[in-house]
């Protein structure tokens, strides 16, 4: 004989914030559960901050636009770090049970955050101080040897970079030049690209510009002086470590017995930023050129209404 149908009646509907309560009654009444859950909480507000910090640093304090590719590959970087936690917690579940797997992830997470900060900090170090014991280099070698090399021993090397440069000649001396090269709040009266711009040009100081591209959306970067030597060359970089790393020159060459002046201005591009902004950096080579043809007519003209 076959089975009698099944009888199936519709469940009676409840009310979301009824089951929304009674979810949240269970996790209160539970001691272990509830710890667990506070501090997860902690942790994901904690984590979330920080990453929040790092995308505003990457667009504020180094000048990418939030719609730049690399911000999208450190969104990407965050979320495979959450798979692989996941993979690995499952593992360690099965390995030690899943009270003691929970107690060393919530106790590793800050661990794991603070040698982050360690690493960063001592890179961020190290990297000025290399910039600083290599100030005496000019772009127009650092060009050549980038020329000299190919790109699969670069990428092997120091990874991918790039550099432009662009150069005028301006009929004053470099002190002149460097006057108003280093004038920063001047450079809204005369700069093509930049709305704002503060700071003082001393090494180991941040200065603050507002960047204005044409075509392209307003942007702040605050990149760091890591040489300035006066009537000759200034150094700015800045840089997310492993990811990115911007290093903008100018250099001033005497002419003529030092009464005219060559204004070279560089920026090399390495990291991946290098391979994801290709259109941005022709963009730049044009931009330099408008501003150095700018600084030009600001020296020369102060010169001239002495």
């Amino acid at each position: 004989p076959r089975p009698a149908p099944f009888d199936s009646e519709p469940a009676p509907k409840r009310r979301v914030l009824a089951e929304v309560f009674e979810g949240v009654h269970f996790l209160w009444s539970d001691h272990l559960i509830r710890s667990l859950a506070a501090m997860s909480l902690a942790l994901s507000v904690g984590a979330g901050a920080v990453f929040g910090l790092l995308i505003i640093y990457a667009t504020r304090g180094l000048g990418l636009s939030p719609h730049s590719p690399l911000v999208g590959l450190l969104y990407s970087a965050g979320a495979l770090g959450g798979l692989g936690a996941a993979i690995y917690a499952s593992f360690m579940g099965r390995r030690l049970g899943p009270t003691r797997a929970a107690i060393i992830a919530l106790a590793a997470s800050p661990v794991l955050l603070a040698a982050v900060a360690v690493v960063w900090a001592s890179r961020s170090s190290s990297s000025l101080s290399r910039s600083s014991s290599l100030r005496a280099r000019s772009v127009k070698s650092l060009s050549a040897r980038t020329r000299s090399i190919s790109p699969a021993a670069q990428r092997r090397s120091a990874g991918v970079s790039r550099a432009i440069e662009c150069a005028v000649e301006v009929d004053t001396t470099p002190l002149d030049v460097w006057s108003v090269l280093t004038d920063l709040d001047a450079y809204p009266q005369w700069h093509p690209h930049i709305g704002v711009a503060s700071g003082e040009i001393v090494v180991g100081e941040r200065v603050m510009f507002r960047m204005t591209p044409p075509g392209r959306r307003a942007f702040t970067i605050r990149p760091k002086v890591v040489c300035a030597e006066p009537g000759r060359r200034l150094h700015l970089v800045g840089e997310v470590p492993g990811l990115f790393r911007g290093e903008h020159t100018f250099e001033l060459e005497q002419l003529d017995s030092g009464k005219r002046t060559r204004l070279l201005q560089g920026e090399t591009y390495r990291g991946l930023i290098a391979l994801l902004i290709p259109r941005t950096i022709a963009a730049n080579r044009r931009e330099f050129a408008e501003a150095n043809q700018a600084l030009k007519s600001r020296v020369e003209q102060r010169r001239a209404d002495l």
